[in-house]
């Protein structure tokens, strides 16, 4: 049976059977377990680059102590520095290499 715009009355009634309801409830669900993932990877990461900070932060804190108790010249700190920030960013991005091996 068609209706005046030629669809089909079958084709226009809603499914409101149970199984519908529960493939929406395993939806949400899904949809839920996986912001939860997100959310804990986003956590991690931001935990991960807050511990990168605070210890560059001592490693200056560091240097900076080192040059007023010695008198180290400025110069000499900033060579020193800027080649511990090579070092650090080198392992930053090598971070798929098995340091084990080198300890």
């Amino acid at each position: 049976m068609s209706n005046s715009h030629g669809i089909d009355d079958n084709r226009l009634n809603l499914n409101n059977d149970n199984s519908t309801m529960i493939d929406d409830i395993e939806l949400d669900n899904i949809f839920d377990d996986s912001e939860q993932e997100v959310k804990q990877q986003e956590s991690t990461l931001l935990s991960q680059q807050q511990e990168e900070w605070n210890y560059l932060k001592e490693d200056l804190h560091f240097l900076l102590t080192f040059q007023s108790i010695f008198y180290i010249s400025e110069a000499a700190i900033k060579y020193v520095g800027a080649n511990l920030a090579d070092v650090l960013e080198w392992l930053l991005t090598h971070q798929h290499i098995d340091y084990e091996f080198y300890t």
